[in-house]
């Protein structure tokens, strides 16, 4: 990631996605990476990249991913889905 910057890239990393020997090893090169001038982003950033409104077709194929890994989103969509009109 560092040298694409120096190759002049604009540079953004998925922390909560990635890993490292431990934790602490993990958030030291997360912060390198961020010193060197990278832009920080989570799964779910990222998802919101991809689907910016609920009428972006893949909106809906982000349900079972935010259902099970989106916390308090992932509530918000349960509601939405119980609550949608019933086809007939």
């Amino acid at each position: 990631m560092i040298s694409a910057m120096r190759d002049g890239y604009e540079v953004y990393f998925v922390s909560d996605a990635s890993g490292g020997l431990s934790p602490e090893a993990h958030e030291r090169a997360c912060q390198r990476m961020i010193q060197a001038g990278a832009i920080l982003m989570s799964w779910f950033a990222v998802a919101a990249e991809w689907t910016p409104d609920n009428t972006a077709p893949e909106y809906q194929n982000m349900y079972p991913i935010t259902l099970a890994h989106g916390g308090g989103v992932g509530w918000a969509v349960e509601y939405i889905l119980a609550n949608l009109p019933k086809s007939e």
